[in-house]
């Protein structure tokens, strides 16, 4: 009588350890997701101070550029430190795609204040909603289907 109630006993515990082991590995993984969504509304939040420089109504936006500039930077840092090691690819990618847009809002900055207003708008277009922000939006995608998917193997 004894025994079978120590094996029912050690086996509720060994399943409280799992389940507390599944929910901790679920937090570390939402909590990855977290950052990561700071930085993808940071780095939007650059492209949309570059549209209202060129809009010439905030011309404090340029400096608001660089000060936005350094939260990508903070949030990416921060969530590169977060990732496991399978998941570092992803934070190139990203790591990427920052540095192209600071290339090109420097060129847009550039056309802009030597009067090549149009010139700057059309790289704007051409640039950020043509090819950056598409292909940071597909990273997104990535970046999420793996979380879910990390989710999932980490609670399993």
């Amino acid at each position: 009588m004894v025994l079978p109630a120590l094996l029912v006993g050690a086996g509720a515990i060994r399943s409280n350890m799992l389940e507390r082991h599944a929910l901790q590995a679920l937090g570390e993984s939402m909590t990855r997701t977290r950052t990561y969504a700071e930085l993808e509304t940071a780095m939007f939040e650059q492209s949309e101070v570059i549209w209202r420089y060129l809009s010439g109504l905030d011309p404090s936006a340029r400096n608001e550029f660089r000060l936005t500039g350094q939260v990508v930077d903070y949030w990416q840092q921060r969530w590169a430190a977060e990732l496991l090691p399978e998941e570092l690819s992803l934070a190139a990618g990203v790591a990427r795609i920052q540095r192209q847009i600071q290339t090109a809002a420097d060129s847009i900055f550039r056309l802009y204040d030597s009067g090549r207003r149009e010139a700057a708008f059309n790289t704007a277009q051409q640039e950020l909603k043509g090819r950056l922000l598409p292909a940071l939006t597909q990273l997104n995608r990535q970046v999420y289907r793996q979380a879910r998917e990390s989710s999932v193997r980490g609670a399993y």
